[in-house]
């Protein structure tokens, strides 16, 4: 009895450390990550937004933590358990294990919530490449003002015959009409539409589906049977399960190895035969861009963001069919300047570290539209007003940040410029960086795919960190692996719902 105590305390002790030594070095990582959140923001190394931020990223932290090293210590347990060198483990011993996955996935739960209310408040435009062809001005014009163009004798009396007020109305319409057409150019806005209409699609887009993966935890759980190894009974022995003591550590040992194992086999599937055979979303997206003439700039932060270059290299994409055909054609046949940023590349995407300078002009240019969403009364005018008075205002913007985002990529500002390079290997494997843009940004080339950091997969760990431990907690709670996976479809079923009937969007729910 004394060296089971014995060998209990030790082993609470052994867990205290080695929690304690994780926890250090999970904060380390904590640390550097605000260290470059810091940078990237223009912020200050020590101020209250800087040290909230290390809060958050702690709490993310401190939760993988702890949910490393109960997993560690529940495979340890579960060799010993099933060998038989001990009947079960103490009770002080189990609970500490279920005390700290409930803390771990409080923290995690804090973290992924700021997550997500970061992601959904991201600053991100569609720069529109396309230009206005003057045949296609001078025809629109001619449709508007038929006042101005040749008339036949008939129009011209009806309009001599018009009251003096209803001609100076119609040559106010006409002047107002051309002011229109000159200052912004008439081209179609449904690519730019329907580009961000795919990228609110892929923001919810996942490497991991939940729903088939819970399928396949419970056929391994409760149809094959594994579930039955938390016990000291053999696993065939299932009308005395009810009767045998089973071992919370073992239990929660089965469930992760479990969860874990198929979520790899899932996303290995995934990665490297669905993504690269099948239908990869995210390259999938870069080639719409490049056929819309749409590119996406994206500020994640004051001096940090993401750039995706969709530039036609055949210069207009508001074309008929059988121009369109013909410009794929003519890219197949490596007839016309390639895709990428720069001449002669195929690179689309980018990471920015940009200066000061382009971000405050961003924000100085939207003014007008933060100013007016901010008014008091922005809500009395839904019943048409608010409409016509918003676009007064987000037409004239909304030009002006396409003008000045691509005259910035084009590189038409002398006092705001960058530079194209790579990162070096360990600004790649810290995700930070080294040099500051300082006047001068610089666009790094990075794998393809480095925007999904905004998007939902782009949390795919913290994600998947969350979704286990919720399936651990439900586990304890319940004792049931079946209970545990119909609470979980049913939270996921409410949240759609949630999302669906209540017009919530659907990032900022859990």
């Amino acid at each position: 009895m004394n060296a089971t105590k014995s060998e209990h305390f030790h082993s609470d002790r052994d867990l205290s450390i080695t929690m304690g030594v994780f926890c250090g070095l999970f904060e380390l990582w904590a640390l550097l990550r605000a260290f470059s959140w810091t940078k990237r923001s223009g912020k200050q190394p020590v101020d209250p937004i800087t040290i909230a931020k290390f809060l958050v990223t702690s709490c993310g932290m401190i939760a993988n933590a702890f949910l490393l090293v109960v997993i560690g210590a529940s495979f340890h347990w579960f060799i010993v358990y099933k060998r038989h060198a001990i009947r079960t483990l103490a009770a002080e011993y189990e609970h500490s294990f279920t005390t700290y996955l409930y803390v771990a996935f409080v923290l995690k739960f804090v973290n992924l919530i700021c997550d997500l209310v970061v992601l959904s408040n991201i600053d991100i435009f569609f720069i529109d490449w396309e230009r206005p062809k003057v045949r296609s001005q001078k025809a629109s014009l001619k449709e508007r003002t038929p006042a101005n163009s040749s008339v036949s004798e008939k129009e011209t009396e009806t309009t001599a015959s018009e009251p003096q007020a209803n001609r100076e109305e119609r040559e106010t319409v006409v002047r107002l009409q051309q002011k229109l057409i000159s200052d912004f150019p008439v081209i179609s806005i449904w690519r730019t539409y329907f580009v961000a209409n795919e990228w609110v699609k892929l923001s919810a887009y996942r490497k991991l589906t939940l729903s088939i993966h819970l399928f396949l935890v419970l056929l391994l759980l409760n149809t094959f049977g594994l579930e039955h190894h938390s016990t000291l009974a053999e696993a065939s022995d299932n009308e005395t399960q009810k009767h045998i003591y089973t071992s919370s550590g073992c239990r929660i040992a089965i469930a992760s190895f479990s969860f874990i194992i198929l979520a790899t086999l899932q996303i290995i599937f995934k990665k490297f035969f669905y993504m690269k055979i099948i239908k990869d979303k995210l390259h999938e997206f870069v080639d719409l861009c490049s056929v819309s003439n749409v590119s996406l700039f994206c500020f994640i932060s004051k001096k940090f963001g993401y750039y995706i270059h969709g530039r036609s290299p055949n210069g207009h994409s508001d074309i008929s069919m059988k121009e369109m055909h013909e410009f794929l054609k003519r890219e197949e046949e490596d007839l016309c300047p390639k895709r990428g940023l720069l001449p002669n590349t195929d690179q689309q995407t980018f990471e920015m570290a940009l200066p000061t300078s382009v971000h405050e002009q961003y924000k100085r240019i939207r003014t007008v539209l933060t100013s007016y969403s901010q008014a008091t009364d922005r809500m009395q005018g839904i019943g048409g007003s608010l409409f016509k008075v918003d676009i007064e205002k987000v037409i004239p913007t909304y030009h002006t940040i396409n003008k000045f985002l691509s005259g910035f990529i084009e590189h038409a500002y002398k006092d705001v410029d960058y530079a194209v390079k790579d990162k070096s290997n360990i600004e790649m494997i810290l995700d930070t960086e080294f040099v500051e843009p300082g006047d001068k940004g610089i666009f790094y080339n990075d794998n393809g795919h480095s925007f999904e950091a905004v998007l939902l997969c782009g949390l795919e760990f913290d994600l998947f960190c969350f979704e286990l431990l919720l399936f651990l907690v439900s586990d304890i709670i319940f004792e049931n692996f079946v209970t545990a996976v119909i609470t979980h479809v049913y939270l996921n079923a409410s949240r759609r719902n949630l999302v669906r009937k209540a017009l919530v969007d659907e990032r900022f729910l859990m």
